[in-house]
């Protein structure tokens, strides 16, 4: 048992089961109540518990903050830091406080709206800037290292790896009843909402997750090498 958790597939086995084991449960216990996406959304234990996890990622850099340093990585910390509050305060909906006048901000049509106004604008735009440099610094530095440590089943790539798998499909599940929408011109099925909020939901408390936990598996193999 030991050896599976020290494995390079720890990560993708515990959260298939686990997610499956969750949505199973939802699916199970307020699929068949004729609930709208909205209403399924608010009954959904792991929408709450997403936020807790959010704080657990920051307490567990915080807890860490010692070796990056000690690492000469202070640098490092403070990105991963800044994208984790990032993501925290938009999965709360804190972002939305930068908007007085349109519902979102971050998108294009909040730049191109002329009734949102210009400080607000500049505020946005200067976070997601910030937000965008850190990408693209990370990208440059670890891609062609993710990609071949991924080969060789190196254990807190494939924990990123299953971050990002399941970073892309929960965003893209939570687009595609407005896309699908835009596209069609007529709204899902309440089935099909419901279900895709069910997914959603159901998978957005793993994202959190998995990024602790690829920092956990970084020093913990780290001090045991």
């Amino acid at each position: 048992m030991r050896k599976f958790f020290n494995s390079a597939f720890a990560a993708p086995v515990i959260f298939l089961v686990v997610w499956l084991g969750l949505f199973l449960y939802t699916y199970i216990t307020l699929g068949g109540e004729g609930l709208n996406s909205k209403e399924a959304q608010t009954l959904f234990f792991s929408e709450k518990y997403t936020d807790c996890m959010y704080f657990a990622l920051l307490a567990g850099l915080a807890f860490y903050l010692k070796d990056f340093i000690k690492d000469g990585k202070i640098g490092y910390w403070i990105m991963y830091f800044s994208l984790s509050v990032f993501a925290m305060f938009r999965e709360m909906g804190l972002h939305k406080s930068l908007a007085s006048v349109d519902t979102t901000p971050f998108k294009s049509r909040f730049f191109l709206n002329p009734k949102n106004p210009l400080d607000e604008k500049i505020i946005a735009g200067t976070i997601l800037l910030f937000i965008a440099f850190i990408l693209v610094l990370l990208v440059v530095k670890y891609s062609k290292h993710l990609g071949t440590s991924f080969f060789k089943f190196n254990q807190v790539t494939w924990t990123l790896a299953t971050f990002f798998a399941v970073l892309v499909v929960s965003k893209t599940i939570d687009r595609f009843p407005a896309n699908y929408r835009d596209t069609t011109g007529s709204p899902l099925s309440l089935e099909s909402a419901t279900l895709s909020v069910m997914v959603e939901e159901t998978m957005e408390f793993y994202i959190p997750a998995l990024a602790l936990l690829a920092v956990v598996q970084y020093f913990r193999n780290k001090k045991q090498a």
